[in-house]
């Protein structure tokens, strides 16, 4: 989208229904365009310090990559507390883990350095959650997909312990957060100063 001539208050709004099915995690009729091996690749948010590679020193290898997946995701949710505002959208993974604390794209970004590290592909999923029936979620969630040989890849919300469910809305996935940005633009000329404010409802319809 380009706005030309514009000044004041911009609002973009978009609204939809969306059908979701349980499958425990496992992400079905998406085609993979991008090689698995693309997913072995660190990036700054997702690269490993000397704390986290010790901490996967604890993972066995030999596990099956589904078992395997399940430890780190286990392990993560119980290392990271979820603590609201002690993070921002560049933490790294190494900083969150440091610090024993962040929010959702943390333990995302926890999880993927870990499992790469170990040579599981894995990569971050931008989305929504909304917590039960009468509940509404006010902003988006992330979590984790590793690769798991037979099934296909397979999420992880290292956040709350627990593999997706149809509570969950699946929009976008990538390297890491920057990559799934829902938001990006940029702007030409002026010399004011601006802000962004971002709202989100998701709701379960009523049947």
């Amino acid at each position: 989208m380009t706005v030309r001539g514009h000044s004041g208050v911009l609002t973009i709004a978009a609204e939809g229904e969306v059908e979701t099915s349980d499958t425990a995690g496992v992400v079905r009729g998406i085609p993979n365009l991008i090689p698995e091996a693309v997913y072995l690749r660190q990036t700054p948010a997702t690269q490993a310090s000397p704390d986290l590679m010790k901490f996967a020193s604890r993972f066995d290898r030999k596990l099956p990559p589904l078992e395997l997946a399940h430890s780190i995701m286990r392990a993560v949710h119980e290392a990271v507390a979820y603590e609201v505002g002690t993070t921002h959208a560049h933490t790294t993974a190494a900083e969150a883990f440091s610090d024993g604390r962040g929010v959702c794209q943390d333990h995302a970004h926890i999880m993927i350095t870990l499992a790469r590290h170990l040579g599981l592909p894995a990569r971050y999923v931008t989305g929504y959650l909304v917590t039960g029936v009468g509940a509404s979620s006010a902003a988006a969630h992330a979590w984790a997909e590793i690769m798991v040989p037979d099934l296909g890849w397979v999420g992880f919300d290292g956040a709350n312990g627990q593999s997706p469910t149809d509570h969950y809305v699946r929009i976008a996935a990538g390297l890491d957060a920057a990559a799934v940005a829902p938001v990006r633009g940029f702007r030409r000329g002026g010399s004011g100063t601006e802000q962004m404010t971002v709202e989100v409802r998701v709701e379960i319809a009523q049947q």
